[in-house]
């Protein structure tokens, strides 16, 4: 048998042990003979101590005190933490990359400088990027990676095969002109569009980094839960901003990085603010919420990875869609034909 002698220690004992309760210092209320008889049968005795009620409160003082002393010692720690936290992206942000680096721009900035901020932001691959299209005839529209070599007679498989296996496939990188012509909804020079030239972004970059990660909020009551999962973010210090969506029935919610991060960790960031939301706000349930982009943790060598659509873009800005809302979930107040930061 087994027996717990009360001092968080667990001891065997014989099958046949005699378990006697006593009082301390009274061992003579023990039945003598029935003690003498056990003893004669060679049965062990274990004399169990009966503590009185002033035992117990002393004891029960010594645990609560030992909480507190823990208690202190959780507080001190989370400080410490939060501290460090602080420390460690102030550190981050001074020591960020000289190329991303980019002066304080506002609506009299240079053209440079408004995208030099655009793109040290909005980053991604730059080798290649998503452009959209959209066909009047058939109602459709989305977005393909831009390529030299699209639906050039005998070099592009279109639409029997798709740019991804296409062998002729050559992608066009990612420039300063490109994001200019974005922001401002023109026609790349040399190519004949729409007129509402609009792009986006693979996320994933090398070793399947990213720069920021983004909830997509949808349908009816996508303001009211990305509000909620804001009030998550800033209970918690981490940085994070609204943009109303291209078709104005959505939004997206961006965390940008001061450095490149895991996408694994970046999407596990992600779903924890999910989760603190929900729990904070149980009534609110979250049911426009639609996925996180990068929405894969890994992506093959040759694959892209899912896009997202890039904000600011100009046309969009006059329909009062893909722009930045503020903390009151108004309109930014910050504008201009060539910048919409």
């Amino acid at each position: 048998m087994f027996w717990f002698n009360g001092r968080c220690k667990l001891e065997f004992l014989p099958r046949n042990t005699l378990l006697v309760e006593h009082t301390p210092g009274v061992i003579a209320n023990i039945d003598i003979t029935y003690y003498n008889s056990c003893k004669i049968q060679n049965k062990p005795v274990l004399l169990v101590e009966k503590r009185g009620r002033h035992a117990i409160e002393k004891e029960l003082s010594k645990a609560e005190k030992r909480l507190q002393l823990y208690e202190k010692e959780c507080t001190k720690a989370r400080l410490e933490i939060q501290g460090l936290q602080k420390e460690l992206l102030n550190y981050a942000v001074e020591q960020h990359d000289p190329a991303i680096t980019v002066p304080f721009v506002n609506n009299s900035s240079s053209p440079h400088d408004k995208v030099k901020l655009f793109r040290s932001l909005f980053r991604g691959r730059e080798d290649v990027y998503p452009k959209r299209w959209e066909s009047l005839i058939k109602g459709r529209s989305g977005y393909q990676p831009t390529c030299a070599n699209d639906w050039l007679k005998g070099l592009c498989g279109k639409p029997k095969i798709k740019c991804l296996g296409s062998k002729n496939r050559a992608f066009l990188p990612l420039t300063d002109e490109v994001i200019w012509c974005h922001l401002l909804g023109q026609d790349k020079p040399g190519e004949k569009t729409s007129g509402d030239f609009s792009i986006g972004v693979y996320p994933l970059v090398e070793d399947n980094r990213c720069w920021f990660v983004a909830l997509d909020f949808d349908k009816k009551n996508w303001l009211e839960d990305a509000a909620a999962f804001l009030d998550t973010c800033k209970l918690l210090n981490i940085p994070a901003s609204l943009e109303r969506s291209r078709s104005g029935n959505g939004g997206h919610v961006w965390i940008f990085f001061a450095e490149e991060a895991p996408a694994v960790l970046a999407r596990k960031l992600a779903s924890y603010l999910l989760t603190e939301t929900m729990v904070c706000r149980p009534e609110i349930g979250l049911t426009s919420y639609d996925r996180i982009f990068p929405s894969q943790d890994t992506v093959t060598q040759d694959g892209l990875g899912n896009l997202i659509a890039l904000p600011l873009q100009k046309n969009r800005e006059n329909q009062k869609t893909a722009f930045f809302l503020m903390k009151s979930l108004n309109r930014t107040k910050i504008s201009g034909p060539t910048c919409h930061l």
